[in-house]
């Protein structure tokens, strides 16, 4: 007598239906959670972005005790960015045609814009800081983003000093 053995490789078509099936449910459930932790994630790398352009503009007044060094954030809804720069006349705000640009305009990752909080916020869209590292101009500014994530960078007057403070 001939015997057939039937040899089980591989798998069947519904097996793999089934593993396809369970894979697209697994990754519908999962893309809103990435999506919330790629928005969080561009936040909080706004803000240390943020926190180190203060430092530079610090620095560059340290080196030198008579500049006044700052950083301007343009607010404005289409085109959010922000501008370190020397005051060169002393005046405490942020003058495109007398002051001295000194590093490219640094622009927000999509989906995070800037807001100026009611109470402490920023005068004049401007932080100041003296050769002593202090700032003349100081405050706080936020950044939000769609998902209503809220974080606020405070620049104490005394230190200068940079605080990232993350609220929701």
């Amino acid at each position: 007598m001939l015997s057939f053995r039937r040899s089980h490789r591989g798998f069947t078509l519904i097996e793999m239906m089934i593993v396809i099936a369970v894979a697209g449910i697994l990754c519908v459930f999962a893309i809103p959670s990435i999506r919330r932790i790629v928005d969080r994630t561009r936040i909080k790398t706004a803000a240390v972005s943020i926190k180190r352009q203060i430092q530079t503009a610090q620095t560059m007044a340290l080196r030198n005790n008579q500049l006044r060094c700052g950083i301007y954030f343009k607010c404005v809804a289409n085109s959010q960015s922000s501008q370190i720069f020397i005051d060169n006349n002393s005046d405490g705000k942020y003058n495109p045609t007398s002051d001295t640009k000194v590093l490219e305009q640094a622009k927000l990752p999509l989906k995070v814009s800037y807001f100026i909080p009611s109470s402490g916020g920023i005068v004049d869209s401007v932080f100041i800081f003296r050769g002593n590292r202090s700032a003349v101009k100081f405050g706080t500014i936020g950044l939000c983003n769609d998902q209503k994530d809220t974080i606020l960078i405070k620049v104490i007057a005394s230190t200068g000093r940079a605080r990232i403070i993350k609220t929701h």
